[in-house]
Parts: C-alpha cells; sequence; structure tokens
C-alpha cells in the first residue's frame, strides 16, 4: 500500500480510486444482503478486492483513450 500509494500520490488515488472502493464496498454489501452472510472475513475481503479490480479495470477501460 505505502508504495502504491508513492507510486500514484494521496490526492490522485484519492481522487481515483476512493469513489470506486465505496463503489464496491456498496456492490459487497447488496451481495452479503442477497447472498446471506459468508461467515468469513477473508472471503468477503476477496470479493471486495475481486470488485473493486474489476470496477478499476472497466472504468480504465472506458475512460481510456484508444490508440
Amino acid at each position: 500500500m505505502y508504495s502504491l500509494l508513492r507510486a500514484v500520490g494521496l490526492r490522485a488515488m484519492a481522487i481515483q480510486q476512493l469513489p470506486l472502493m465505496v463503489a464496491s464496498l456498496l456492490i459487497m454489501e447488496g451481495i452479503i444482503e442477497f447472498v446471506g452472510e459468508m461467515h468469513s472475513f477473508i472471503l468477503e475481503l476477496g470479493f471486495f478486492f475481486v470488485i473493486w479490480f474489476v470496477l478499476d479495470f472497466l472504468v480504465n477501460k472506458l475512460v481510456s483513450k484508444p490508440q
């Protein structure tokens, strides 16, 4: 995490990733509400990171300029 913040910068990280983190958290909460408790913090955390990764990937693909 420290290396990521140094590479990207705190301001850019907050602007780019904070909305995606919040969206991922809300999606994850919806999944837990729909599916039910997973009874595993590690499993829920893993799904949160996967959702965050996919959202970040999609946003980058939509925003990036075609070459």
